[in-house]
């Protein structure tokens, strides 16, 4: 929006001086084409793109000028931030065919409705849904955009229950190795986090709530599970007998 974009350039130039960056106000598909023409200069370098959204705002084709950027070998990486739950949030909402047309354009393709249709049937579970809307994606980044290697990254909240995935794409295998390696150092630290993030939680009830205790919570004491994840393959979504 013009007036986050204005107030975000004027805060962070206060802030970092003499950094280098630049501000695009307005829908991210409509100006990448310009940010990759401003960008030109260095399609020789290695490229990282972060496509965050809420639930199906970034589309196909800005995926493909992104994947279609660079002048070497490989691809530019991308980490996409993808979230089923509020995809089907957004499909069983009042604007549901409007959103629905919204999430073909994310993926390119209507074959997520196999995977809805799944789901409306309860062929499949959430977690199996939620496992498939982000599987396709990865299918077609690896299959159409011809990424090498793609990879889903699993984030949770302090109990531990999924609420959104991040996906990863490479063309290089030294990104795979960096981004195993980051996702490894952050999950030794989560355990930390989380029982922290309970601690600070428990301690907001118990405020809201009038109980005060005499010594404050020792986080340690919170037992929580260890976060793991290694990499998984895709598969074919058309392998599945409800496809």
């Amino acid at each position: 929006m013009p007036d986050k974009a204005k107030a975000l350039n004027e805060d962070l130039r206060a802030r970092f001086p003499g950094r280098r960056f630049r501000i695009y106000p307005g829908d991210c598909n409509v100006t990448v084409e310009q940010v990759l023409s401003d960008l030109a200069p260095w399609r020789w370098a290695p490229t990282f793109v972060f496509a965050d959204q809420q639930a199906a705002e970034i589309q196909w084709t800005t995926l493909v000028k992104i994947a279609a950027f660079k002048s070497g070998p490989r691809k530019a990486e991308l980490w996409i931030l993808m979230s089923p739950a509020m995809i089907a949030k957004g499909v069983a909402g009042t604007n549901a065919a409007a959103f629905a047309r919204r999430v073909d354009a994310l993926y390119g393709t209507s074959d997520w409705r196999r995977i809805q249709a799944a789901r409306d049937r309860t062929l499949i579970s959430a977690e199996g849904y939620r496992d498939e809307m982000v599987n396709l994606l990865r299918w077609r980044l690896e299959h159409v955009l011809s990424y090498q290697l793609t990879a889903r990254i699993p984030m949770r909240m302090p109990n531990g229950m999924p609420i959104y995935d991040m996906l990863f794409a490479t063309d290089h295998p030294l990104g795979d190795k960096i981004m195993t390696h980051l996702y490894r150092k952050a999950a030794d630290r989560e355990p930390k986090m989380r029982q922290d993030a309970k601690a600070h939680s428990k301690k907001q009830r118990d405020e809201l709530l009038g109980r005060v205790g005499l010594f404050e919570i020792d986080p340690s004491t919170i037992p929580v599970e260890s976060l793991s994840w290694e990499r998984t393959p895709s598969w074919d979504p058309a392998s599945r007998a409800w496809w």
